[in-house]
C-alpha cells in the first residue's frame, strides 16, 4: 500500500475510529480554507468541504482533488473516475452510498501519513498506526566492478540522483543536451567520421598500371 517507507519494530499502535477523527480533524484538507480530513469506518479516509465549495463542485467548476471527495457527494464522472484509479485486487474496497451507486474504494482513503506515524484503516473500522520513516536509498547502484561514477566511454553509468542539470556524460557519441554549442561541435566530427573517404584520383587509377 505504501512504499519507501521502514517501519520501527514494536511500533504497532491500534486506536478507534473515533480517535482516528479527532486527529484528521487537525489535519489540513484538500479543499482550502477550512478543509479538514476526515474519517468514515464504511469508505475510508476523505477531505470535507464547506457548503460553498459543494456547491461549486456540483456546479462543475474545476480545481477539486476527486480522489478525497466524500463518496456521498462525489458526482458520477468523478465516481467512475475513481473506479479506475488507485485501487487494485489486493488492496480494493466496495461501498454502496445512500443512493445505491457503488464505489471501489483505493488505497488513497486506506492509508495516510502523518509526522512519523503511518495510519492504516481495518475492516472493522479501527485503525492501525506504525512509527516510520523513509528509506534511505543509496545515490547510485553498484554493477559489478563498475564504477558508479565512470563516463559512458568507458562503459559505466552515470548517477541522475542529483539535479538533472548538473549532470555531465562523457564519451565521443553522448554529450550533454544542456550544451547545444558543445552537441553541434559534437555532431560534426561524427559527421565527419561517418563520411566516405577519399579515394584515389581517377588520372592516377589510370597512370599507376602504365607505370609498371
Amino acid at each position: 500500500m505504501v512504499a519507501g517507507i521502514e517501519a520501527l519494530s514494536g511500533s504497532q499502535e491500534n486506536i478507534t475510529a473515533e480517535q482516528f477523527q479527532e486527529l484528521l480533524a487537525q489535519q489540513e484538507g484538500k479543499f482550502g480554507e477550512g478543509s479538514t480530513m476526515a474519517y468514515d469506518p464504511r469508505f475510508g479516509i476523505y477531505s470535507t468541504m464547506s457548503d460553498d465549495q459543494l456547491a461549486k463542485y456540483q456546479a462543475g467548476e474545476s480545481g477539486f482533488n476527486w480522489m478525497y471527495i466524500n463518496p456521498e457527494q462525489m458526482s458520477d464522472v468523478d465516481r467512475i473516475r475513481a473506479g479506475h484509479v488507485g485501487t487494485n485486487k489486493a488492496y480494493g474496497r466496495k461501498y454502496t452510498d445512500s443512493q445505491g451507486r457503488v464505489h471501489k474504494i483505493g488505497v488513497n482513503r486506506q492509508t495516510i501519513r502523518i509526522g512519523d506515524k503511518q495510519y492504516f484503516v481495518n475492516d472493522d473500522g479501527t485503525v492501525t498506526a506504525y512509527t516510520v520513516r523513509d528509506i534511505q536509498y543509496g545515490d547510485t547502484p553498484q554493477f559489478g566492478a563498475q564504477r558508479a561514477d565512470a563516463g559512458f566511454a568507458e562503459g559505466g553509468i552515470v548517477s541522475i540522483a542529483g539535479d538533472i542539470a548538473n549532470m555531465q556524460t562523457t564519451g565521443e557519441g553522448i554529450e550533454s543536451f544542456l550544451n547545444p554549442e558543445r552537441s553541434k561541435a559534437t555532431l560534426r566530427r561524427n559527421l565527419a567520421k561517418l563520411a566516405p573517404r577519399p579515394t584515389v584520383p581517377v588520372m592516377q587509377q589510370g597512370i599507376m598500371p602504365m607505370a609498371r
